[in-house]
């Protein structure tokens, strides 16, 4: 099967018609568009590399749309390619190999468009899905609140009734691109607190709607990516509902655990480029081209090549998962937690050498706020422990546990007893 040579400006996709291609003749016509259509300021391994702006973006997202390269799970009807799992993945291990920049339309493809297609009414499915995909429009996640981060049955932010509309008060926080967006997926509770996951609703409300207010929050990379967002009497109609008062909880839950198994299924294979750089940008320098030859560096080296392969293996087997109709389960919070600990690990890594390799280091800028957002060894395997094995808590490392005891130490006045904690990769979730 050959594939013509697509331009950046074509709109028809040569694949959609084709619905039984083999998902590696797939990999090599997103291999060879790539390659061919890929700026070069928006390669991570050339000295050329920028952070693209929201326009140069959108401009190459609409593009890889057009291409076949975007959108390919998606229903034929609501502007998809109608492909499996199986060509997405394929692509993505394409796009991950080059260390592309993030998508700015990630919340649209997602989340907003995943829910839309589970609760959202046909006209719903019509107007939204074909805008997210040509890049007509970008959405905010609007879930954590001051009191409410990722406990979302502690949400205060109260929608009201009133007829055929809907009058919001509350306040979301860490809001990533509201500044930008044409839309927030917010989730909203119509009962009390009392009530927990019961009452909860989510809206697509326009952010340029009467009452809400934009509040940008400056991180410690001085940059604006984060917002609080107000809501003071915000009065949207009832067409801006997605689902019925009491789906909220589970289609945030649905979607969130197939989110953070599937989607951005590149991260592994990007990781995977960022290390091959960070070798070959040591190699190249004489004292860290020494280093990597001491076996803590080559421990370090090692752990980080076993966390990519693990989070490979996550991804395929969530893709067969799905694809045999079973759920995820704990799988989803397992490839969060390997995927946070190869960004941690892979920007220690990169800090060290930054000042020597010489190497375009302007896509790790935002690394260092960011990290603060992962979760933990102390927070994350709590929710995973189900899909992996246990084992007996003991206070010395063994073969099977990396728990280890903290000898006694003192400070003025005072004696502190010993405790035992967890170190990164202990299977037994404590």
């Amino acid at each position: 099967m050959t594939f013509s040579r697509s331009s950046m400006d074509f709109h028809a996709n040569p694949l959609t018609a084709q619905p039984a291609i083999a998902p590696d003749a797939y990999r090599a016509h997103a291999r060879e568009w790539l390659k061919n259509n890929l700026p070069a300021h928006m390669r991570a391994d050339t000295l050329d590399y920028r952070s693209p702006t929201l326009a140069e973006s959108s401009q190459w997202e609409a593009a890889m749309y057009r291409a076949g390269l975007a959108g390919m799970t998606w229903p034929v009807e609501y502007g998809g390619h109608g492909l499996t799992l199986r060509e997405h993945l394929a692509v993505n291990k394409e796009i991950g190999a080059l260390a592309m920049p993030e998508s700015v339309s990630s919340i649209g493809k997602e989340l907003a468009g995943p829910i839309i297609m589970t609760v959202g009414t046909e006209a719903q499915k019509k107007t939204f899905l074909p805008a997210i995909l040509q890049m007509q429009n970008y959405w905010c996640q609007g879930f954590s609140e001051p009191d409410a981060g990722s406990d979302l049955v502690r949400l205060r932010t109260r929608a009201t009734q009133e007829g055929d509309q809907w009058r919001i008060n509350g306040q979301k926080i860490w809001t990533s691109g509201a500044a930008k967006a044409h839309y927030c997926l917010l989730l909203t509770r119509t009962g009390t607190v009392a009530d927990k996951h019961r009452g909860l609703l989510m809206f697509a409300v326009p952010m340029d709607t009467p009452g809400i207010r934009v509040v940008p929050i400056r991180s410690i990379d001085n940059k604006e990516s984060f917002a609080e967002v107000f809501f003071d009497d915000v009065i949207v109609p009832d067409s801006a509902r997605l689902g019925a008062p009491d789906e909220g909880w589970n289609a945030a839950i649905r979607v969130l655990s197939i989110e953070r198994a599937t989607n951005r299924m590149y991260r592994p294979w990007r990781f995977e480029c960022e290390l091959r750089q960070l070798v070959q940008a040591c190699q190249s320098d004489a004292q860290l081209a020494g280093r990597l030859t001491e076996s803590y560096y080559q421990r370090r080296i090692g752990q980080l090549v076993c966390e990519i392969d693990g989070l490979k293996g996550l991804v395929e087997q969530s893709v067969d998962q799905l694809l045999a109709g079973a759920a995820i389960g704990a799988r989803g919070s397992l490839t969060k937690l390997y995927w946070s600990n190869a960004t941690r690990h892979s920007w220690h890594w990169r800090r060290k050498s930054s000042h020597r390799s010489g190497r375009p280091q302007a896509r790790w800028r935002g690394v260092p706020a960011s990290i603060f957002a992962l979760p933990t060894c102390s927070r994350m395997p709590r929710l995973s422990t189900r899909a992996r094995p246990k084992c007996n808590w003991t206070s010395s490392p063994s073969a099977l546990c990396n728990c280890q005891r903290i000898s006694d130490h003192e400070s003025p006045g005072r004696k502190f007893a010993p405790r035992r904690v967890c170190r990164s990769g202990c299977r037994c979730g404590r």
